[in-house]
């Protein structure tokens, strides 16, 4: 989660990261010229060219700053993902949970406490 709040803050509102394994395969922030570049599209189109094919995604994890739109929960699914853990709620453009609970898919909500 660390990395998707890098890119979100270093360069859109949202960031995201692709985790294979416990590790970063690729993180990414919203494309502000392209209607389907949210940052979550763009992980998995670069995890999928890194890793070699779209199937190698299923065992990754997205970690991503907001709860996805419906654009990127069917990508999302589309590509085998199993959790998907997004740390804000994005009331105005958000997918409905049920979307991922019927796909057998989890989203969980990222708890964090900021130091004081």
């Amino acid at each position: 989660m660390n990395e998707a709040n890098e890119m979100a803050k270093n360069g859109g509102v949202v960031g995201a990261s692709l985790v294979l394994d416990g590790k970063v395969i690729v993180s990414a922030c919203n494309d502000p010229v392209d209607p389907t570049g949210h940052a979550e599209m763009i992980v998995l189109r670069k995890g999928a060219e890194l890793l070699g094919s779209w199937d190698a995604l299923s065992k990754a994890v997205v970690y991503t700053t907001r709860f996805p739109c419906w654009m990127c929960a069917g990508s999302m699914w589309h590509s085998g993902i199993k959790l998907v853990i997004y740390r804000d709620a994005n009331p105005a453009f958000k997918a409905d949970r049920s979307y991922f609970i019927h796909r057998n898919m989890s989203i969980n909500k990222y708890e964090y406490h900021e130091l004081s």
